[in-house]
């Protein structure tokens, strides 16, 4: 027996619950199956932790650098820190600058930066003040979007860090550093967006089918009017939790064709 599946769905409205995906079945059968997610939201919360190279400044190239001669950072003083990592540029024999590539993680001291191959008398100063990592205190609830993470003012002459959220079943799970900034002098708090604002600021929301994804999964599989493309796309997208508006809506569009 065949039967018509309709997706529709109504977006979180104010702070009160979410009403994700209601999905009707095929051709003769009416009976409605709304899907709801957890309606408590809470804003996640997190601290910016220093301890990473943010820069390097050459005092004296060295001789003798031969083209190719790589450059290493001596470990961090925390056990699980992570190395930092950096380019030379060398020039006739000698470095003319440093580009940090990983600022690392872990570093309470300043390290040593030494060459690693042919090359003599290489003296640096170190920079630390890039931020390591973002602790999550509070991974928050009710995120159907991901958050702008906010660090607060730049530090004086130095650079803004930026970094994204991971968002998995409505929490903040871990968060990617993408520029660990300068200039940062010790750990703070950082904000992030709440869900309500995260949501707001993005049209294409995450939307999470909570404990349903089996049975939708299901019922989408049996769907006759979906093909089999856009079926294996939308599969995947919710086994990963991260099925879009967008393509809710464009379901709903085929199904009511």
């Amino acid at each position: 027996m065949n039967y018509e599946m309709i997706f529709n769905y109504i977006s979180l409205i104010l702070a009160i619950c979410i009403f994700i995906v209601m999905l009707y079945t095929c051709y003769s059968k009416n009976t409605i199956e709304n899907f709801e997610t957890n309606s408590e939201k809470v804003t996640a919360t997190g601290k910016a932790k220093i301890g990473g190279v943010s820069k390097v400044e050459v005092i004296n190239g060295g001789s003798g650098v031969e083209k190719g001669t790589t450059i290493e950072f001596t470990k961090p003083d925390e056990e699980y820190g992570i190395r930092a990592e950096g380019t030379a540029t060398i020039v006739d024999g000698t470095v003319t600058a440093i580009k940090v590539t990983n600022s690392g993680s872990g570093y309470t001291s300043k390290p040593t930066v030494t060459f690693k191959g042919a090359g003599t008398g290489l003296e640096t100063n170190v920079t630390l003040g890039a931020i390591s990592k973002i602790e999550i205190t509070n991974p928050g609830k009710g995120y159907l979007s991901v958050p702008i993470i906010d660090f607060g003012e730049t530090p004086s002459n130095g650079v803004k860090a930026e970094a994204t959220a991971v968002v998995t079943n409505g929490e903040i799970t871990s968060v990617v550093i993408n520029k660990g900034g300068e200039g940062y002098t010790e750990d703070f708090d950082v904000t992030f967006q709440s869900p309500q604002d995260a949501e707001d600021a993005d049209t294409n929301s995450i939307l999470s089918l909570g404990d349903k994804k089996e049975e939708v999964l299901k019922l989408l599989e049996d769907c006759a009017k979906i093909t089999k493309d856009k079926k294996d796309k939308i599969k995947k997208n919710i086994e990963e939790n991260n099925l879009k508006k967008t393509e809710v809506e464009e379901l709903i569009s085929i199904l009511n064709e």
